[in-house]
């Protein structure tokens, strides 16, 4: 319990409530366009981006974020040119992603790698620069999420009437796929590969459950993402449990309350 007063437990939970703000921002347009795949997809092809960042010798987190921009803009390239269905793309995409990194890692020499970090996630090792890094991404993604709510909100609703009204669905298209993968980016370093989808449509999911607006949706997924993260962090070093685990445990509570409440919703 001596680590709640440290430096170290104090970056993980300004990291943590960044993430969390994020996350349950754009987690509301994922989950009203059921692009829950998408997000979850985006997670697991990065393992490709943390081998390659060992191979080449750089930090994991910016080879998964350059790797992760670049899928996610190649699934919406192919998915504006209408060739198949963005739920094959993605599929094929993210299998083959996962086979590649699993490949690069197998082969690497003399390279001693800790999965276990990379696939649960290790928010209590975020280190100052890693702080200034997440802040950073994560204020761009938020910003531009505002700017563009607009937009994202025809385009979640009604794909044909946005176009029908002027808005350029290609582009806000690649624009909020680019930033869901800097998200899951970032999630990554926290939660790891397998816990980081989750925790975006878990929030969101929870809220679409007790509201009744989109703009109630939106505010209650980004206090649920936030809550779920302070509680689940101080409950891992409570129980010296793994930290992504806990917080995704912590969300998941949260959305089977919501099941309960839902009822009450139609009142």
């Amino acid at each position: 319990m001596s680590i709640l007063g440290s430096d170290l437990f104090l970056r993980a939970l300004v990291v943590g409530v960044l993430f969390a703000l994020a996350a349950g921002s754009m987690g509301t347009v994922v989950v009203i366009r059921r692009m829950s795949f998408f997000a979850d997809a985006i997670a697991h092809a990065s393992l490709t981006g943390i081998a390659l960042g060992l191979l080449i010798g750089v930090d994991p987190l910016w080879a998964v974020l350059v790797f992760s921009v670049l899928i996610a803009l190649g699934m919406g390239a192919l998915a504006l040119r209408k060739i198949l269905a963005l739920d094959t793309i993605i599929g094929v995409f993210y299998s083959t992603a996962v086979a590649i990194g699993v490949l690069i890692i197998g082969g690497l020499k003399g390279v001693r790698v800790n999965l276990d970090a990379f696939l649960c996630g290790d928010i209590l090792a975020v280190t100052s620069s890693d702080v200034w890094v997440a802040t950073v991404l994560v204020v761009l993604v938020v910003v531009v999420f505002g700017l563009l709510l607009g937009p994202l909100l025809q385009l979640a609703l009604n794909r044909d009437l946005a176009q029908v009204h002027g808005v350029r669905v290609w582009l806000y298209e690649l624009i909020f796929m680019v930033f869901m993968a800097i998200a899951v980016a970032v999630g990554i370093k926290l939660v790891g590969i397998i816990l980081v989808g989750p925790l975006i449509i878990m929030p969101a999911a929870a809220a679409k459950n007790v509201s009744r607006s989109f703009v109630t949706m939106l505010a209650v997924s980004v206090i649920i993402a936030i809550a779920g993260a302070v509680v689940g962090l101080y409950g891992s070093v409570w129980l010296a449990a793994p930290t992504g685990p806990t917080i995704v445990v912590v969300m998941a509570v949260f959305f089977a309350l919501s099941l309960a409440i839902r009822p009450l919703r139609s009142r």
